[in-house]
């Protein structure tokens, strides 16, 4: 599952990325130390951000599935408390009592 919010940092992410490249391409011509210690600070900064990036990508796919899991098990539990575990036997396995008893 992917969040439309991971989904704009991504995206805003990859840009950056793009002019941090261009910047860095124009630099490399530079006899400048200084700028050329900055954008080094700034790509050390901007891998630690993508980092964090793929870290919480990680974190939402992992949430996103325990929510499924909650919502589906308070679901089941509904089901069985409304007495219509049978009439779900041709759902298959995904919807069996066993699938949802632990």
């Amino acid at each position: 599952m992917k969040f439309s919010t991971v989904g704009t940092a991504l995206e805003i992410v990859s840009k950056a990325w793009k002019v941090l490249e261009a910047v860095r391409e124009r630099a490399q011509t530079s006899k400048d130390a200084v700028l050329k210690d900055n954008i080094s600070k700034l790509y050390d900064e901007f891998l630690a951000l993508k980092a964090i990036i793929v870290r919480l990508t990680d974190e939402n796919a992992a949430l996103g599935s325990v929510l499924l899991v909650r919502c589906w098990s308070r679901v089941w539990d509904t089901i069985k408390s409304a007495g219509l575990v049978a009439e779900l036997a041709y759902a298959g396995p995904c919807l069996s009592a066993s699938a949802w008893d632990a």
